[in-house]
This record gives C-alpha cells, sequence and structure tokens, in this order.
C-alpha cells in the first residue's frame, strides 16, 4: 500500500497542498471571518508524491499576521527499491537545525530506526512484529530512557487495539478500534489513558467517498459533523467542521495537482 492508498486519495497526485483555518465570530452577529490556524505550522504544508504514489517531500508553511506565506521546514523521502522508507529528513529552516530517521531492515519482521538530533543525540526504534501483533520499542542513546508500545491488527492487516507503556511495564493509555464492514473504515473507537483517569468512547459515520462526517458519543449524542466539496477524482479539496450545536469552527482546504 503506498501512501496515497494510506491517506485514502484518489488518481496519480502530485502536489497537496493543505491550509487550515479557524472561524472567528463577531461578538456583536453571527457572521465569522475565516483566519488560518497557524499554531502548530504541521498542520499546513504541501506534500508532493512521486508517480508511484509515495511521499517525496513535505514542505511545512508558516503564516504571520497579514497571512504572508513563509516555509518553515522541508522534509525529504527516501525509498530503497522495494519502496520502502530508509531515510527521512528534515531541515528547519526556522531554526535552523536538522533531524534524520534512518531506517535499516534487519529482516521481514524486524526493523531499526536511528533518530539523530542535536538535542537528542542519538534515539533508536525498533519495530519487530509477529504475525498480527506489532512491538516498537524506543530508547536513548545510554538506554537510560525506554518506551514501549504494541499494535494489534486483525486479518485484513488493520488497526484494533493499540497499548503505551512509556517507560514502564504498566500500560499508560490504551485504544480499541472496531470495524462494521470490509473497509478500514472504524466505526467505533475506545481511548483509555490510565495517567490521567479518562476514558472516551466514541462511533463515527462515514459517506461513500468514505470520510467521516457524523461522531457520536458513548451515548449516541452527536458531538460534531463534516461537510466536503470534492473534485473531479473524488477527492475532498474543502473540509468544514461544525460543533454538536452546528457551530462551524474549522475548515481546511486542499488544493490538489495531479501527474
Amino acid at each position: 500500500m503506498n501512501d496515497l492508498k494510506r491517506q485514502k486519495l484518489n488518481g496519480n497526485v502530485k502536489d497537496l497542498k493543505h491550509i487550515e483555518y479557524e472561524a472567528r465570530y463577531n461578538t456583536k452577529d453571527t457572521t465569522y471571518a475565516l483566519v488560518i490556524s497557524d499554531f502548530l505550522s504541521m498542520k499546513n504544508n504541501i506534500s508532493t508524491y512521486n508517480k508511484s504514489g509515495y511521499l517525496e517531500k513535505k514542505t511545512e508553511l508558516s503564516f504571520d499576521l497579514k497571512d504572508s506565506i513563509s516555509i518553515s521546514a522541508v522534509w525529504t523521502y527516501e525509498y530503497d527499491k522495494d519502496n520502502r522508507i530508509i531515510r527521512e529528513y528534515r531541515d528547519s529552516k526556522k531554526y535552523g537545525d536538522t533531524s534524520s530517521w534512518n531506517y535499516k531492515y534487519i529482516n521481514k519482521n524486524a526493523t531499526l530506526i536511528k533518530y539523530y538530533h542535536k538535542t537528542y543525540n542519538v534515539l533508536y526504534y525498533k519495530y519487530s512484529q509477529e504475525k498480527d501483533v506489532e512491538l516498537l520499542t524506543t530508547a536513548n542513546s545510554d538506554s537510560s530512557y525506554q518506551r514501549k508500545m504494541k499494535f494489534i491488527y486483525d486479518k485484513k492487516n488493520r488497526l484494533v487495539h493499540y497499548e503505551n507503556y512509556e517507560n514502564t511495564d504498566s500500560i499508560i493509555n490504551l485504544r480499541d478500534l472496531k470495524y462494521s464492514d470490509e473497509s478500514r473504515n472504524y466505526t467505533e473507537e475506545f481511548n483509555e489513558d490510565r495517567k490521567y483517569k479518562y476514558k472516551i468512547k466514541k462511533f463515527l459515520d462515514y459517506d461513500v467517498n468514505g470520510n467521516v462526517i457524523k461522531i457520536f458519543d458513548e451515548t449516541k449524542k452527536l458531538t460534531g459533523w463534516f461537510e466536503y466539496v470534492y473534485d473531479s477524482r473524488k477527492n475532498w479539496i474543502e473540509q468544514k467542521c461544525f460543533n454538536s450545536s452546528g457551530r462551524l469552527y474549522n475548515v481546511i482546504k486542499r488544493d490538489i495537482t495531479y501527474h
């Protein structure tokens, strides 16, 4: 499965520009203005894909108070002959530093990743898989900090269970997903955080294109809903997000070009 399939993109996408807007309402009436949301620059970006459908470059975008655009960071990706990722490299234009993730495939069931950064020096990640269970372990160079995550998949290679151990043998948080058909769209999600003592359960409805249109809480009360505008390839180019009372709070616009 290539990156376009993972992101539910149809056709041979070349570039996808993703910009998020916040709806800011007038205090005197119900009118609003859409303002670019720039709290996290990674939210606004341009993704570039090669003709095989794999991510080639991602450009993070920043905006000032006058909505003038600038590049905050550039990610580049390299693959081997089997289209497996072998290197991710991030060049921060904003802070002048770099990070890299280098992948080594030990065998068909294990992958070792080395992360290099001037602050953390080296972090080690190791993926190992046995049947439908995948284990991710993280450690710094002297192993003083370790983290473990477990992923369990069903027979269709869909995620059904996740556990985060985070430097301990006890589960810190977990996540369960359930599916109602043959698609990769989960319709029920349960999250439990044992550190902060809360549990959240929600249900999701999708449109014919496989995008979420309604979210319900554990009592089946509507908590949010979405509207989409699609292009001729059935890729959405605008998403409007509404809260339970029908108030618009967020808009995402995507400009998509094809090979």
